[in-house]
């Protein structure tokens, strides 16, 4: 399939994906935030990225850990941000 102007533009154009990691599979079932990961891509490639923990404020099952791959523990993120504390990135 030849590629179209359309698909030039999406291909150049600045993006940042991001990707979350949690407690759990649902928000309504009490899911946290544990960890976000962002990579920003220009014209197709990484220019930029971040990663950072956040304590979820509760136990984190070892079912999610075993999902999620994590390699860190509860102790690991405790104090980290929180809901009550966050940061903001700019660039």
């Amino acid at each position: 399939m030849a590629a179209t102007s359309y698909d030039a533009a999406v291909a150049d154009a600045c993006w940042v994906v991001f990707d979350f990691e949690t407690t759990g599979l649902s928000v309504a079932e009490g899911a946290r935030i544990v960890e976000i990961g962002a990579l920003k891509l220009e014209g197709g490639r990484v220019t930029d990225h971040l990663v950072t923990l956040v304590d979820p404020e509760v136990p984190i099952p070892p079912a999610a850990t075993a999902i999620h791959g994590l390699y860190w523990t509860a102790a690991t993120i405790r104090n980290r941000h929180t809901r009550q504390k966050t940061t903001v990135v700019t660039g």
